[in-house]
């Protein structure tokens, strides 16, 4: 079953008069996070100079999924538990 993106693309093809033979292929995880501009955030509330345990060890988790999205959650689990050992 096609979806609507496709159909859309389809319809305009057609009235273009050119052969849709374009194939898309999206990645299995997508994220609008800019893994630069949160390490930045995280920088920025360090040289703030507050002490804050949890919420740099939830940063750097999020920072990581989002920046290894494509890696097996196994390893996303090791990397997790290396982020709270280093933190502790």
């Amino acid at each position: 079953m096609q979806d609507l993106e496709s159909n859309a693309f389809d319809i305009v093809c057609k009235y273009l008069g050119i052969t849709n033979d374009v194939t898309v292929e999206y990645p299995k995880v997508f994220s609008i996070v800019d893994v630069e501009k949160e390490i930045s955030i995280l920088g920025d509330v360090k040289a703030l100079g507050y002490t804050l345990p949890k919420y740099e060890q939830l940063k750097l988790q999020q920072i990581v999924a989002n920046d290894l999205n494509s890696v097996d959650i196994e390893d996303i689990d090791v990397i997790n538990g290396e982020i709270e050992d280093a933190l502790k």
